[in-house]
């Protein structure tokens, strides 16, 4: 399963756990750096098949003195390429400043992508994943009509259903909402 750190200025991983960290989600990783108020993006799946842990990790020693998110993944549903590689961006207005990027960590199995085969239906492992999938059928429409007001689509999100289950569906649960220095 992937995992997402979240970096305030001047801290970097200990690189002993980050190595372990991307051996256990080589797939792809996406870095969101902080800078001026603007978002940097990079998202890469690598040539070889798997993520260099010292790639990511100079990266993210180079912008240490910004504020960063990275997403390492471990593929468990769609394909492994670009687009389903995170983060994926759900929002972006530039008149308005607002830009919203989206990650997650676990399987949206109710938006896994499916093809028929044999008259049965069956995940398709070579589509978009069921992150990519969320974050276009259901983000991207959501904020476009809040105008990115992401506190009313949070809202919107979690009116119509259990708050626990779908705070650990949304990956608000203790990790998204604990200090970053915890995972330094």
């Amino acid at each position: 399963m992937c995992n997402i750190l979240a970096l305030q200025p001047g801290v970097v991983p200990e690189i002993d756990k980050f190595r372990n960290c991307v051996y256990n989600n080589w797939h792809s990783y996406g870095v969101v750096t902080k800078i001026e108020g603007k978002l940097d993006i990079r998202r890469v799946v690598p040539k070889s098949g798997e993520v260099d842990p010292q790639e990511v990790f100079d990266l993210l020693d180079k912008d240490v003195e910004f504020e960063r998110f990275v997403h390492l993944r471990h593929n468990t549903a769609g394909a492994t390429d670009l687009r389903n590689c995170h983060p994926f961006e759900v929002f972006f207005d530039e008149k308005r400043g607002r830009h919203i990027v989206f990650m997650h960590n676990g399987t949206f199995h109710e938006h896994k992508s499916r093809k028929i085969v044999d008259n049965k239906t069956v995940d398709d492992d070579d589509g978009p994943s069921d992150s990519l999938n969320y974050a276009t059928n259901l983000l991207q429409p959501l904020l476009a009509k809040l105008g990115g007001d992401i506190t009313a689509a949070g809202k919107a999100l979690l009116d119509d259903a259990d708050a626990t289950a779908q705070r650990t569906t949304l990956g608000l649960g203790t990790a998204a909402t604990s200090a970053s220095s915890s995972f330094a």
